[in-house]
């Protein structure tokens, strides 16, 4: 009976600690997490290689033989910076892709004597940069300076034989050439700064998981929390090339600072399974912590270059060309605010609102070059006022590590008025355009228990055009026509593991 009242002794300064453990950060709030100073950097190089080779030969009253060769090398390039400290947020990102390709084919048949080759060499290139870059001052007021630029090109030469009763019948040779440059230019000012938090919810969820092990030392504080957290970031944007060594590295670390700061009593294998349990799985999804406004000017050229020949020589001499041209101009003043509130552990809320207003003048332009053909074609375009504006609000759910729950709602409208034309400033064609867009996202991945997860993912939204038409010179042409248009997609699955 006396070591029974001790035992109760013993108990509740033991259930008392649990508690304490239990509710160890529940002051701590995400919104209160600011990261360390960072830089990252990496650069991967891609090739390959590819080779298809097809021959055969079909035994018939024709006698068919079929030849196909192919071969083909590719080379990209993928470049990421990031660097974060008290007065710069940047980003840069550049992908470049090439591919080089060609083609042999060869086709006979014997009934009747017939036989015809062709040979095709292909080439792409495509080059995209990304660039944005925000300098800060003490009072959180910033200038963002924003690069994109996204480059398309391609080519492709084909030239092609047939030959019937061994007499050359037709040859003929096609060539296209393709080249699509599109550049953006965005020049801010603005207030404030949205930080990624996601780091200082997964050091909550170690601490947690190692306290409901038993294996915590003592009660963690918010300091605890912070440095635990900054570690995690800090190791995010180390750079490895061998992911079981980056593995082994950012175990080490975080056991080695939670050792040193006597957060843990007992550092065995389940301990560590936790560690590396959550390092896999906690980091999910991003959370974001702040307010962000910002104004300022926006620029965009998109040129559009389109090259075609076809050029014959048996049974008739001819070459034939076409050549299209497309420019757009644009310029707006832009203005835009964004708001990211981790509500609580579980809980995140985000809204963003973006308007512009600007003007753009176009330029289409078609050459026909050709056996009785000469076609020059010119149509200018200018478009004055050009209207957008677009927003969205949502929040996710996150009631552990293994469950993201979603929801949000976003519209996007654009109104402008074009004059265009054959001639710079004509208004022989008058549209007033108008287009709305709205609707639901939700996307569900709940992790019930360990035998059952339910995913569920539905989009929808309704979309609202209104065109009018006027021509100058033929009003009794004018015309007006309207969309109303609603898609959805649902999909869901439950997986129950018996055994």
């Amino acid at each position: 009976m006396k070591n029974f009242g001790m035992y109760k002794l013993l108990l509740i300064p033991a259930l008392f600690v649990q508690f304490q453990l239990a509710a160890q950060n529940s002051s701590f709030r995400l919104s209160d997490y600011t990261n360390p100073d960072y830089k990252y950097k990496s650069l991967d190089l891609n090739f390959g290689l590819s080779h298809y080779l097809m021959t055969a030969r079909l035994k018939n009253y024709q006698d068919n033989s079929i030849n196909n060769f192919q071969a083909g090398s590719s080379l990209g390039a993928v470049y990421r910076s990031s660097v974060n400290s008290k007065y710069r947020q940047g980003q840069v990102d550049l992908n470049f892709n090439s591919m080089v390709g060609s083609n042999r084919n060869s086709n006979s048949t014997d009934n009747p004597l017939f036989k015809s080759s062709s040979s095709t060499f292909s080439h792409a290139e495509s080059f995209d940069f990304q660039l944005t870059q925000r300098f800060y001052r003490e009072n959180k007021n910033f200038m963002e300076i924003g690069v994109g630029i996204n480059t398309y090109n391609n080519g492709n030469q084909s030239k092609n034989k047939e030959w019937t009763n061994d007499a050359l019948s037709a040859s003929f040779e096609n060539k296209i050439h393709g080249f699509a440059p599109d550049i953006t230019l965005n020049l801010f000012l603005g207030h404030g700064r949205i930080e990624q938090v996601q780091d200082a919810r997964m050091a909550m969820y170690i601490l947690d998981d190692v306290q409901k092990l038993g294996r915590a030392q003592k009660v963690p504080d918010n300091d605890d929390v912070m440095e635990l957290a900054r570690l995690i970031t800090r190791l995010k944007y180390n750079r490895y090339f061998d992911t079981r060594l980056r593995k082994i590295a950012e175990i080490t670390a975080i056991d080695s600072l939670l050792q040193g700061s006597g957060l843990i009593n007992t550092p065995d294998a389940a301990y560590f399974t936790v560690l590396t349990d959550n390092w896999n799985y906690s980091n999910n999804p991003i959370r974001t912590s702040g307010n962000r406004l910002y104004g300022g000017l926006q620029v965009n050229y998109a040129f559009n270059y389109q090259f075609t020949s076809q050029i014959t020589t048996t049974p008739d001499n001819y070459v034939a060309e076409t050549t299209e041209k497309q420019q757009n101009s644009a310029l707006a003043l832009v203005a835009g605010y964004a708001s990211a509130n981790p509500m609580s552990l579980q809980w995140q809320r985000t809204a963003g609102a973006e308007a512009g207003i600007g003007l753009a003048r176009q330029l289409n332009k078609r050459e026909e070059v050709g056996p009785d053909v000469n076609i020059d074609y010119s149509l200018y375009g200018d478009i004055h006022p050009a209207l957008n504006l677009s927003a969205f609000y949502g929040y996710g759910y996150y009631p552990n590590s293994r469950t993201t729950l979603s929801f949000s709602w976003s519209v996007q409208s654009e109104y402008f008025k074009r004059n265009s034309g054959n001639q710079k400033n004509d208004d022989a064609t008058r549209l007033n355009n108008m287009n709305v867009t709205t609707g639901p996202d939700l996307s569900i991945y709940y992790y019930v228990s360990a035998r059952l997860r339910v995913t569920i993912n539905y989009y929808g939204y309704f979309d609202y055009l209104s065109r009018k038409y006027t021509f100058r010179d033929n009003p009794d042409s004018n015309y007006k026509e309207t969309l109303n248009n609603f898609n959805q997609s649902f999909s869901g699955t439950i997986t129950y593991s018996l055994f």
